[in-house]
């Protein structure tokens, strides 16, 4: 059973449009092709979150709503699930992939290690042995150090210096992923002796004790990439790039998401412009490296350590492009060119959800009440089934 939502809005280059989304979920068929399911699939109307699994962290992103599929230039390759160490025995690592045309990306699971305070600076505990790991934006570096905050909001006290000191309601939230854990500002260290360390990194970006720490709250392009493979909201870095850049010092080092594409270098110091016209890449909402192309269906999914009982698994996307119809209030029955917004890959279900928009423009937005009662069909090409 497939999905769809008729809705009314502004896209990249048309001041109002009216279009559908349509949602349909598969089984993974390892080495085959996914077979529909006969689920239905949410599309939500406002974007997700859920508190972290960090206590003070800032909330974990789940999805956009379902609006942003209209605009996106390219497709968004996602993943939710766990890491898997191979043969179901124990390790303290493991190294994930996931591969989908150009979208790549490696994630490395570690097991639950702390961060120590000692007299010759800080150090990582040697991880604890585990057999799977979640791949939440929870256990990635990042975070919000409330204590900093509290400390810079003074200006009655004598702890730092006028310059450093910032006005509320300013947050200190790594602008990578304020879910996560590991980021504070270096002050007062003791108090995070103890604390629980990243057990999610980039392999080509390893976490070490010595990058943990940042000096000030724009000293933060320095520290790790947050390695996920799931979605990142409108106000997180990268994507906010195409939108608003966050205030960041000249960094000492490679800035990570140049290599992956997902900022250009004139991203990174173009002034603020807030009647620019949006970039169309603030639509697309995956983690760097996996918003690469636009995908249309049939290509074949390549999983690392990502299965419980399959180390490595292959499958083949649907290639059944739907054929989406909107009945238009006064013109009738018009078809739209389906582009394919949304890979989710869920390896714990066996499931694959594929997102397709499309759109036609209008002479002014349409009222929700009005949307709501529009008829929308998408039928699908292999199975000739309607939704």
């Amino acid at each position: 059973m497939s999905s769809t939502f008729v809705l009314s809005c502004p896209v990249p280059g048309m001041d109002a449009a009216l279009g559908v989304v349509a949602a349909r979920s598969y089984r993974i068929v390892p080495g085959g092709r996914a077979a529909p399911l006969p689920d239905p699939v949410e599309l939500p109307r406002e974007p997700l979150y859920t508190e972290s699994a960090n206590r003070g962290a800032g909330f974990r992103f789940l999805a956009d709503a379902a609006q942003m599929e209209l605009g996106k230039p390219l497709t968004d390759v996602l993943l939710f699930g766990h890491a898997y160490v191979p043969g179901q025995g124990h390790a303290t690592s493991v190294e994930t992939g996931l591969e989908v045309g150009a979208a790549r990306k490696s994630v490395r699971a570690i097991g639950p290690r702390r961060i120590e305070v000692t007299a010759a600076g800080l150090k990582l505990t040697e991880p604890e042995p585990f057999q799977k790991v979640p791949l939440t934006a929870d256990l990635a570096y990042g975070g919000r150090d409330r204590y900093a905050e509290k400390l810079l909001y003074s200006r009655t006290g004598t702890r730092k210096p006028r310059e450093m000191e910032l006005a509320p309601p300013f947050q200190l939230l790594y602008p990578r992923n304020a879910a996560g854990r590991g980021y504070f500002i270096d002050m007062d260290r003791d108090r995070i002796h103890g604390a629980p360390a990243p057990c999610l990194e980039d392999p080509t970006d390893p976490i070490t004790a010595d990058r943990l720490l940042s000096k000030s709250a724009t000293d933060w392009i320095d520290r790790p990439v947050a390695a996920s493979y799931e979605p990142i909201d409108i106000v997180t870095f990268p994507r906010c790039c195409h939108f608003i850049r966050p205030a960041f010092d000249e960094p000492k080092r490679t800035v990570h998401e140049l290599s992956t594409g997902a900022v250009l270098r004139e991203d990174l110091h173009k002034p603020l412009d807030l009647k620019a016209p949006r970039n169309p890449r603030v639509f697309n909402c995956a983690p760097s490296g996996l918003s690469m192309s636009r995908l249309g269906g049939g290509e074949r999914v390549k999983l690392w350590n990502l299965h419980r009982s399959r180390s490595a698994l292959e499958l083949d996307l649907p290639d059944d492009e739907p054929r989406l119809l909107i009945d238009v209030p006064g013109v009738g029955e018009r078809a739209v060119e389906a582009r394919l917004g949304t890979i989710r890959i869920e390896p714990d279900s066996d499931r694959v959800t594929l997102f397709w928009s499309g759109f036609m423009q209008v002479a002014a937005i349409y009222p929700n009440e009005l949307t709501a009662t529009i008829r929308s069909v998408a039928v699908w090409r292999r199975s000739g089934a309607s939704g």
